[in-house]
């Protein structure tokens, strides 16, 4: 679980590094949101650990890493067109359209 954690928070760090590179507030905006439900699930994860649900917290940890992908792939598909995977799978199949406490990202 700990190794889980530790690669959304990378994942994390790395994108938040890229949004701010980017200059038109709108892309940021978008991307933000979609950065900030990583982060909900990094949240939620470290809750389910502590719970020793490590299981649920591994899960929710891939999540994250892959929400802040979709965030990073947002940016370079709206600069530029191009246009990644639209489901990123991580060691198993867990799809990137998540819904985390009534938020989804405003990017499709």
């Amino acid at each position: 679980a700990n190794r889980a954690m530790g690669v959304a928070e990378n994942k994390i760090s790395e994108v938040k590094k890229y949004i701010e590179s980017v200059k038109d507030p709108e892309i940021k905006f978008k991307a933000e949101e979609y950065l900030d439900l990583a982060m909900r699930a990094l949240i939620e994860g470290r809750a389910r650990v502590e719970q020793k649900l490590y299981g649920e917290g591994i899960i929710l940890f891939r999540k994250s890493f892959q929400i802040a992908q979709k965030a990073r792939e947002a940016v370079d598909e709206t600069l530029t067109g191009w246009r990644g995977e639209e489901n990123v799978e991580i060691g198993g199949s867990i799809d990137v359209d998540v819904e985390i406490r009534g938020r989804t990202p405003l990017l499709p």
